[in-house]
């Protein structure tokens, strides 16, 4: 079986159940993903698996945008008290003897973060990034890279060249793959004490320059080893380490049953 690479957004919360809850969904995952016989590692040796050609049965957790849900517990001011994704690991490993581990690709610019939170969450410091090195020190969670702003609507002013936000295609020139990629790299690197080795597009978009040009031969010098999309795919030998795929979650399975038939291939 090949590699997979699993999603999880930890500020999809619309409710309590599977569906409405990427919370709920990754509790009642990790024990599919055992009850499978898959063994879950880290972003890089899942890479190593699949492009190796490897018949391991193998799960890669991420996480995108980086809120402190990843790390911290918290209450939703509509649906109460959340576990966070990093104590949904702990009581998994504590239970089953199988440690859960996790990249989290985040977003890097502080001014960024803080317009995200206070356009989109009521300002309530839930952006922050002071939770990414206890989250590294804890061996639970890697810090990854996710761009400097994420071309994100709630920006006011993104590194994208005429500020056409909402999309991640358009960085498609060296000055703005320099900022969304380079200058997040630094920024994380001066925080966690570790230089990201991966990138997720935000959206899983990229252009034909950023991953055809820019990735392969710019990032790859700082430090970079390959990158990430969305597309539903197991990483196999064919892969592209500059557009490797991944499911997302409630995007390409919505329940156990469909996550039983994903790993199932």
């Amino acid at each position: 079986m090949p590699a997979i690479v699993l999603t999880y957004h930890s500020c999809n919360i619309t409710g309590h159940e599977y569906s409405s809850n990427d919370h709920t969904a990754l509790e009642h995952d990790l024990r599919t993903i055992d009850s499978q016989g898959f063994q879950i590692v880290s972003v890089q040796d899942a890479i190593t698996s699949g492009l190796s050609g490897s018949t391991d049965s193998v799960v890669a957790l991420t996480f995108d945008d980086g809120p402190i849900f990843d790390f911290e517990d918290f209450i939703h001011p509509q649906f109460g008290k959340q576990k966070s994704f990093a104590r949904i690991m702990r009581e998994f490993t504590h239970a089953t003897g199988n440690k859960a581990i996790a990249s989290s690709f985040v977003i890097a610019s502080p001014s960024g973060r803080q317009q995200m939170d206070e356009k989109d969450y009521g300002g309530r410091d839930w952006w922050h990034d002071r939770w990414w090195l206890p989250a590294t020190e804890s061996g639970l969670i890697k810090i990854e890279n996710h761009s400097w702003d994420h071309n994100h609507r709630a920006i006011s002013v993104s590194a994208q060249k005429i500020n056409q936000r909402g999309q991640f295609h358009n960085i498609d020139t060296h000055p703005e793959c320099a900022i969304e990629v380079q200058k997040a790299n630094t920024y994380i690197s001066e925080l966690v004490k570790r230089s990201p080795k991966f990138f997720a597009y935000p959206w899983g978009q990229a252009s034909n320059y950023i991953y055809q040009d820019y990735m392969p031969n710019i990032a790859s010098k700082f430090g970079l080893e390959a990158a990430f999309s969305t597309q539903p795919k197991a990483i196999t030998p064919h892969a592209n380490k500059w557009f490797l795929p991944r499911f997302v979650s409630g995007e390409h399975w919505k329940s156990t049953q469909d996550l039983q038939q994903l790993l199932g291939g």
